[in-house]
């Protein structure tokens, strides 16, 4: 301890003692004690008090069930209510004597010896169920008839003075008469306003504590930063384009925190364009452009996929050209200001791949009213009916996965995934042997190009059997005897895939006379993947030269 947790700890053995809430006891069980700070009581000075470390004890003690009164019950009773005095009891579990047969459990060691508590001591698991009956037995003729009991704190609500100072007389008498006594320095009379389980309590209303929201009260404004670099495409926009890119990078980035502001987003721009500090302007809410206000041709031509068909459809001045794009032979021409392709007979816009003509089309075929959020493959093919850019089915699943409105109102038309079945945990070794085969080794000198692998599921011991990939059933239960039954006995269980070589007659035969179950396995365990890396991986290693392993 430090000196002065020393100090306090010193004043607090003295004052129990004084009290004759503890006494030296011989207990051959003990608990730990610290030292923690308490809240300023408002005089400046540093206040500590003693914690007892009841951990061990508690694990052991049967909690009494008796309930504490809901927090959101007590504040509907206050309804209608003007005043609120409160009663706090003096060290309130200390007024709970406890019994001497069980005084002993409460012992705790400290720099002066070894003592117990006389009384309830403060950390017991059941010492809040425990106050809670008492208080309540006390004041039960009370209880819900202006008067209400948390623990030690005791508020009585009245609509007039009178009342309140009638159930104040009457409280205090059923105290006094239990021998209850309350710290009157901490008590409040006639209050018409106070603070009570966290919220502040006045016949205005019910409001959490200033304290307790304190911390949201005082939030930060909230500052990010986000940096990034253009790709090639991007560098090619205009000044303007640019700048609008790291708008709508932004507001993409922190849509999150746009869905729940509730005023509209802002930006202010600090750089040499704008040299005056003009105050943030309030940007209106995106809408997709409209058609016309896209530049198709400017588009064509910075765009790499179409660049050399929409210069070629342009020289051409309307006519049809056949070239050669992405590796199959297709039919472009230019209308002002489209440039099209005929795809399966049926002419199609080409669109450039910026995310302005993207989002628009999109926006029109997906989001639009009359659309009405139609799902992947009837967007797909709503668009696809009328305009081409690569990769059209993946950009378009991509933008109907990331709607959100989808995903807070539809709902998934998926059978709910089953449940993982565990393997049993086997009670000898080798009772559940795994079976795996590496395939397409290189040949040995023996003629084996496959080796069988055996696991035992207990203790992971593994059997490398040099095989051949062309082992039937019968060859299959040769090995097993051979290598496996005649140093560990007949298995309880095989674990093995769905191949043929297991779903035999032969195999079938082997499992019923024998009485062996097996059990199938999809997905390479994680028992029988271990010993085939470290296999693969010793052939790798010893033999360079080998043509990559393969698995079955």
């Amino acid at each position: 301890m430090t000196p002065d947790q020393l100090r306090f700890h010193k004043q607090e053995i003295a004052k129990l003692s004084a009290h004759g809430w503890i006494g030296p006891t011989y207990s051959p069980i003990c608990a730990p004690t610290i030292m923690v700070d308490k809240r300023d009581d408002g005089t400046g000075d540093r206040q500590m008090r003693m914690v007892v470390n009841y951990q061990a004890l508690n694990a052991l003690t049967v909690v009494p069930d008796f309930p504490l009164p809901p927090v959101q019950t007590i504040l509907e009773m206050l309804s209608a209510a003007k005043y609120f005095p409160t009663l706090d009891l003096e060290a309130g579990f200390h007024q709970i004597h406890m019994a001497k047969e069980d005084r002993w459990k409460t012992a705790f060691r400290s720099v002066l010896g070894l003592f117990e508590y006389k009384v309830m001591p403060f950390g017991l698991k059941g010492a809040p169920a425990t106050f809670q009956a008492n208080i309540n037995a006390y004041l039960q003729p009370l209880l819900g008839h202006g008067v209400i009991a948390y623990l030690d704190d005791v508020l009585i609500y009245s609509a007039d003075l009178p009342t309140h100072v009638v159930l104040l007389r009457k409280v205090l008498s059923i105290f006094l008469t239990n021998q209850f006594y309350p710290k009157f320095r901490k008590c409040q009379f006639a209050r018409q306003e106070l603070t009570y389980l966290g919220y502040t309590i006045s016949a205005e209303g019910i409001k959490p504590a200033a304290d307790k929201i304190e911390a949201i009260r005082v939030w930060p404004e909230v500052l990010e930063n986000e940096m990034q670099a253009m790709t090639p495409v991007q560098q090619k926009y205009s000044v303007y384009d640019q700048e609008l890119l790291a708008l709508v990078t932004a507001l993409d980035k922190w849509s999150h925190l746009l869905r729940v502001a509730k005023s509209p987003p802002s930006v202010s721009q600090a750089n040499e364009s704008s040299p005056d500090d003009s105050e943030p302007s309030a940007i209106p809410p995106v809408r997709p452009a409209v058609s016309a206000t896209l530049d198709w041709p400017a588009a064509y031509a910075k765009c790499p996929v179409f660049r050399v068909p929409y210069t070629t459809a342009v020289q051409a001045a309307g006519a049809t050209v056949q070239l050669e794009f992405r590796n199959r032979l297709l039919a472009f021409r230019f209308v002002p200001p489209f440039l099209s392709v005929c795809i399966h007979g049926l002419w199609r816009i080409c669109v450039p791949q910026f995310p302005e003509f993207l989002t628009h089309l999109l926006y029109n075929h997906y989001d639009h009213i009359t659309t009405g959020h139609r799902g992947q493959k009837k967007t797909f093919l709503s668009l696809s009916k009328l305009y081409y850019w690569p990769g059209m089915c993946t950009y378009t699943k991509a933008y109907v996965e990331s709607c959100t409105q989808c995903r807070a109102s539809k709902s998934l038309n998926q059978k709910p995934a089953g449940l993982l079945q565990q393997l049993i945990i086997p009670s000898r070794r080798w009772s559940h042997v795994s079976l795996d085969f590496i395939t397409d080794l290189p040949l040995t000198t023996t003629g084996h190009d496959s080796i069988l692998v055996l696991v035992g599921s207990l203790s992971k011991m593994a059997h490398f059997v040099p095989a051949k990939k062309t082992f039937t059933a019968a060859d299959t239960v040769d090995v097993l005897a051979d290598r496996l039954i005649r140093y560990h006995g007949l298995p309880v269980v095989l674990i093995s895939d769905s191949g043929p070589r297991f779903q035999s007659g032969l195999w079938q035969q082997l499992r019923a006379r024998f009485n062996i179950k097996t059990r199938f396995v999809f997905l390479v365990s994680p028992s029988k993947r271990r010993p085939n890396r470290t296999s693969e991986s010793d052939v790798r290693t010893n033999a360079p030269h080998l043509h990559p392993i393969r698995r079955t």
